[in-house]
């Protein structure tokens, strides 16, 4: 009994959306749900970025130094602020670079999602 009932449905569902419908919509929401995976690496290279950043802060604080009548002087040859500097670069790269993806993949999400609506607005005109 469940089982006619359940294919009743089917069949109803399928006259309603044709497969090309069913297909346009499954690969709209594939690409949206990978779209939504690239957008969370996006935000981990934000994160990593922003460790770093605090990282390179404390190499910058550590290479300040004693000198020998006791005032505490910058050392720019110290290898605390050349590690400073290694990691402030990598730090803005993570960041352009998360930034940039993070704008680009939202503004896909956006895209997608409306091109979805207008796939179902465009199916229930189609089926009516």
């Amino acid at each position: 009994m469940e089982e006619e009932n359940l294919q009743n449905s089917q069949r109803q569902e399928g006259e309603r959306s044709s497969p090309s419908f069913r297909l346009e919509k499954e690969r709209l929401c594939t690409k949206i749900h990978e779209t939504k995976v690239a957008k969370t690496y996006s935000a981990s290279h934000l994160v990593l970025g922003g460790i770093l950043l605090v990282i390179s802060l404390i190499f910058l604080f550590i290479s300040f130094k004693y000198n020998s009548i006791g005032q505490k002087r910058f050392a720019p040859k110290s290898m605390e602020f050349i590690a400073c500097l290694i990691t402030g670069a990598a730090s803005l790269v993570l960041l352009v670079l998360g930034s940039v993806q993070m704008v680009l993949r939202t503004k896909r999400i956006k895209s997608l999602t409306h091109d979805l609506n207008a796939l179902k607005e465009a199916e229930k005109g189609s089926g009516k």
